[in-house]
């Protein structure tokens, strides 16, 4: 860093640099803290929306299969195709999806 310094300013004083009416100015930091935060902000708040909404969703899902599941295995329902072990595979196979769905969700 010194060393940058120490050659503008021999730039400076040997004249080697342009005139400074001629430089343009690019106000990078402004552009910064402004408008990209702004954007920044409408992306997450329109990411937010979508991730709430599909977790609604999923959620409804969710209820919706287990209500029928129960409905199925339900002991004094009229027609139970699932009996003892196979009770509990279905059970386990339910669970292990809806892990699957909550980890890579």
């Amino acid at each position: 860093m010194a060393f940058a310094s120490l050659t503008f300013l021999i730039c400076v004083w040997q004249g080697w640099l342009p005139n400074r009416a001629s430089w343009r100015m690019l106000d990078v930091d402004w552009f910064l803290r402004r408008p990209l935060r702004r954007l920044v902000g409408s992306v997450a708040v329109g990411l937010g929306h979508v991730q709430r909404r599909a977790g609604d969703a999923i959620r409804r899902l969710g209820l919706r299969a287990y209500q029928g599941l129960s409905d199925r295995m339900a002991d004094d329902g009229g027609h139970t195709p699932f009996k003892g072990t196979g009770q509990m595979a279905m059970w386990v196979a339910v669970m292990l999806i809806f892990y699957l769905l909550v980890y890579y969700g």
